[in-house]
């Protein structure tokens, strides 16, 4: 429950868009890029992270606000 929290303060809510920049040499840790920080998980801890197409009914995707 403490990882989830953390996740999401930092924000990696439901449907926030991420990418995988790299994994560590032993593939472990691996660097998640969301919303343009970097972060990295261990490998046991992202694959609690739940995946889908960005097709679910259960949120809406993030919109991202306009710059002035």
């Amino acid at each position: 429950m403490r990882l989830r929290r953390r996740l999401m303060e930092m924000g990696l809510t439901c449907g926030t868009p991420f990418h995988i920049e790299k994994y560590a040499p032993l593939k472990d840790p691996m660097e998640l890029v969301i919303k343009g920080m970097h972060i990295s998980l261990r490998v046991a801890e992202a694959a609690v992270i739940e995946i889908d197409d960005g097709n679910s009914p259960e949120c809406e995707p993030e919109q991202e606000e306009d710059e002035w």
